[in-house]
C-alpha cells in the first residue's frame, strides 16, 4: 500500500526536553515494543500501551497523537540501534562478494536489501507497509549498505562497480547502467513490500530481481 499523503502524519506532538519526560516517553515507546513482542498486534491501542508503561492515557497523549506515531518512534530508534551493527554485516558480505563477481555483488545486495524489508515487516507489517513512503526507506538502505564502502550511496558504489567490470559488459553509459540496475532492483523490492511481503523470503523471487538487473547491464 502507498502512503496516504492525506493521512495524519505519525509523528510526536512534541519531544521530551527534561529528564522526567524522556523517562516517560521511553516507558510509552518500550511498552509499545514489548506488546508487539508478546501479544497481537489488534492489542495495540494507546489505552493497552499507556497502561502497560504505567502512564496516564492523558499523559501519553501530551506527547503522541495516535499509536501510529508512537510506532514511528520504534521504528526510528529500531533502524538506529540495528544501524552499525548490520551495515558492517552488510559490508562484509556486499565487499567479499564483489571481489568475485559483478553478479556475485547484485545477488548480495538484493539480498541485503531484503533482509532490511523483513526485519522492519516483522516489527509491524501494517504499519510499514502503510508509511513505506514516508519513511523513504531507500535512504535508510542507502545508509546501511554504503557505509564503509566509501560511497554516499549504494547507487554511486555500483557505479564503481560498473567500471571495475567494464571490460565483460556491454555499455556505453556507467551512469544510465546504474540508474536501470538500482531502479530495477528498488522497484522490485518495493512493490514486494506492499503487495507481496512473503516474497522477500523467497529466494526464487530474489533470484529473478537478480536476472533482471543483470539483463540490464550485460
Amino acid at each position: 500500500m502507498q502512503y496516504d499523503d492525506t493521512k495524519p502524519l505519525p509523528i510526536p506532538r512534541k519531544l521530551p526536553k527534561q529528564g522526567r519526560s524522556k523517562v516517560l516517553v521511553d516507558a510509552i515507546v518500550e511498552a509499545c515494543e514489548k506488546i508487539l513482542a508478546h501479544e497481537d498486534t489488534d492489542a495495540l491501542t494507546t489505552n493497552r500501551i499507556a497502561e502497560l508503561a504505567g502512564v496516564n492515557i492523558g499523559s501519553l497523549y501530551q506527547y503522541f497523537p495516535n499509536k501510529e506515531a508512537i510506532l514511528a518512534t520504534l521504528f526510528a530508534r529500531t533502524m538506529a540501534a540495528e544501524r552499525y551493527e548490520f551495515a558492517e554485516q552488510a559490508k562484509q558480505r556486499v565487499l567479499a562478494e564483489a571481489s568475485r563477481s559483478l553478479s556475485a555483488a547484485l545477488l548480495e545486495v538484493i539480498r541485503v536489501k531484503a533482509e532490511l524489508h523483513q526485519r522492519f515487516l516483522a516489527l509491524h507489517g501494517d504499519f510499514y507497509s502503510d508509511y513505506y513512503d514516508f519513511f523513504d526507506f531507500e535512504s535508510t538502505v542507502d545508509d546501511f549498505v554504503s557505509t564503509d564502502l566509501k560511497q554516499p550511496t549504494w547507487s554511486t558504489w555500483l557505479q564503481s562497480l560498473l567500471r571495475h567490470y567494464r571490460s565483460e559488459l556491454l555499455l556505453d553509459n556507467i551512469e544510465r547502467a546504474s540508474f536501470l540496475v538500482t531502479h530495477t532492483i528498488d522497484a522490485m523490492l518495493s512493490a514486494a513490500v506492499r503487495e507481496h511481503p512473503a516474497w522477500l523470503q523467497d529466494n526464487a523471487f530474489l533470484q529473478q530481481i537478480h536476472r533482471a538487473a543483470l539483463r540490464s547491464v550485460t
